[in-house]
């Protein structure tokens, strides 16, 4: 692995988490994964930062153990747009292929974040067919106001 890209993961694997936490706080509790590059992009000035690289980032984030959560992906109804969150590990979760092989913690799927299936570069296909026409557009962020 190039050592750019290495830094680039290792900053990004922090940034997420910590964006998340910090928006669970001003109860937002799902960011969508364009909203997550994007912030990265106009925080960074990386404008080749993409979605690739921010599951690599996700999949290398150990999530404290003593809290009793883990990364859930799901689809919003609302803006259908796959979005992540930090939650507690219960009830009826799915593994998820995006597991991280360092640690072996995996990332869940909640019932609704079933649908992108369990071949790990399918998933990832359907991510990015998915979110790449709106991070293209660069539009990060989705207004339920005008349903775009």
């Amino acid at each position: 692995m190039q050592k750019g890209l290495l830094l680039i993961r290792s900053r990004m694997k922090d940034f997420w988490y910590k964006l998340i936490e910090s928006s669970t706080h001003l109860g937002l509790e799902k960011l969508s994964f364009p909203f997550l590059i994007g912030a990265y992009r106009l925080k960074t000035g990386d404008t080749q930062f993409s979605l690739p690289d921010l599951l690599v980032a996700i999949q290398a984030t150990s999530i404290p153990k003593d809290n009793g959560k883990s990364a859930y992906i799901s689809l919003c109804s609302q803006s259908e747009e796959f979005k992540i969150q930090i939650r507690n590990t219960y009830g009826t979760a799915t593994v998820s292929p995006f597991t991280n092989t360092d640690n072996g913690e995996p990332i869940y799927y909640d019932r609704s974040g079933e649908v992108l299936g369990y071949d790990l570069n399918l998933a990832v296909l359907k991510l990015v067919n998915r979110c790449n026409p709106f991070i293209d557009k660069k539009d990060y962020s989705f207004d339920i106001d005008s349903n775009k």
